[in-house]
């Protein structure tokens, strides 16, 4: 009888052998099994993380690939855009090169609509977008952009009342509303944006008074809240709102006095008071801001020629010269300032010299009516006065008949300084 000898080295019969045999091939299977699951268990591990670093390496790519787009979006925007706006006989292109932006970051967007960088771009364009529309004279798809424009910084605003730069694209929407109803001749449609825009541009430069960009913002809705209280006749408000004009243009000038847009800024706030004084029968004052903001802007022919023609009205008709013949000079094709020009003369008691300008205006005047307010009230006016009494009947009759006798002219702009 054979004897085996178990792993403690004790003697086993054959059938214990057996058993052990049996027992050990039993326990060799169990660990190739426990093995091969241990394996099936690394090798899902394995697949699982190789699963999630390829989905991650994904996920980065795509999400350099949508900062490539907007990089390139901004670009366009920021640069392509802007440099355009400055080339005459773009706006066509410009329009639908925003609106192509536009398209691209709405896609964007879908893919994540919580993402503020792609918002703000958005916004960014649509606001450009609105200004090309109105450039071209396209009031429905200006209007269209706008009120979008609207909806979409409304809601920004709301959902976080603290982000100070979210409010500023509101009061942004609510201006662009109020210059587009003031285009259309809805003045009380724009006077109620401006005061929307106005309402938060004096809470954000109420909380951050060393705010340049505040500060110019609320400069911006001064100026035009005080425009169309003008042109509705409203002058103490219009003067109000005038005097903020100035004195915050004085700020931000005294701030920055080597930047030119300040000068100009502070010209156009003096100008805008200038004309509600004189709306208002205080030629003195008017004359005064007026004088000042040509001084300002020398090169600017709205300014010299404001400043000529209050002077012309004072009486001051040698004083009234220079700044007449430097907004002729800046301007020869603008019927205000050849007509100006021809009165400096003409007051002054010298009607030859002043006749070559009135008749360069005849062919400049576009129609009856801005013929009856500009050059026929210049004259009446003069007449009123008692000013060069012969002279002046003696131009307004050739006037008229130089204007009757000549082929319809293209408009070329207003009569009436």
């Amino acid at each position: 009888m054979r004897r085996y000898a178990g792993r403690e080295g004790a003697a086993l019969s054959p059938l214990q052998g057996r058993f052990y045999r049996a027992a050990r091939r039993l326990a060799g299977r169990e660990r190739l099994l426990r093995g091969g699951a241990l394996a099936g268990l690394l090798l899902l591990t394995l697949a699982s993380l190789g699963a999630a670093w390829w989905a991650s390496r994904a996920e980065a790519l795509a999400e350099r690939q949508r900062l490539v787009a907007l990089d390139a979006i901004a670009q366009r925007t920021y640069e392509t855009v802007d440099k355009l706006a400055k080339v005459a006989g773009t706006s066509q292109v410009l329009g639908e090169l925003i609106q192509n932006n536009v398209e691209l970051l709405d896609r964007l967007l879908a893919l994540d609509p919580a993402d503020a960088r792609t918002q703000d771009h958005r916004i960014a364009n649509l606001q450009r977008a609105a200004d090309a529309w109105m450039q071209l004279g396209d009031t429905g798809r200006a209007k269209e952009t706008m009120q979008r424009l609207l909806e979409i910084t409304r809601g920004r605003a709301a959902a976080d009342p603290g982000n100070r730069e979210w409010q500023r694209d509101l009061s942004v929407s609510h201006e662009k509303l109020g210059d587009l109803a003031l285009a259309l001749g809805d003045t009380a449609a724009a006077r109620e944006a401006y005061r929307q825009a106005l309402a938060i541009r004096e809470r954000l430069a109420a909380a951050d008074p060393g705010n340049g960009e505040w500060q110019h913002d609320l400069l911006a809705s001064y100026f035009r809240i005080g425009g169309v209280r003008l042109a509705a006749g409203e002058t103490a408000e219009a003067l109000e709102a005038a005097d903020k004009c100035v004195s915050i243009a004085r700020r931000l000038a005294d701030a920055d006095p080597s930047n030119p847009r300040r000068a100009t800024e502070t010209a156009a706030a003096l100008k805008l008071r200038g004309e509600v004084h004189d709306a208002q029968g205080h030629l003195d004052l008017a004359t005064d801001d007026y004088r000042e903001a040509a001084k300002l802007t020398p090169d600017a022919a709205d300014g010299q020629g404001a400043l000529g023609w209050a002077l012309i009205r004072l009486g001051r008709f040698a004083e009234a010269r220079a700044p007449a013949e430097q907004a002729h000079r800046l301007a020869p094709t603008d019927v205000n300032w050849t007509i100006n020009l021809g009165h400096t003369y003409l007051l002054a008691g010298d009607p030859a010299a002043a006749r070559p300008y009135y008749d360069a205006s005849i062919a400049q005047i576009p129609d009856a009516a801005a013929l009856a307010r500009g050059p026929v009230a210049d004259f009446e006016l003069f007449i009123a006065k008692g000013w060069q009494v012969k002279a002046c009947r003696a131009a307004l009759a050739r006037m008229r008949e130089g204007f009757a006798r000549r082929a319809p002219a293209k408009p070329a702009g207003g009569a009436g300084p």
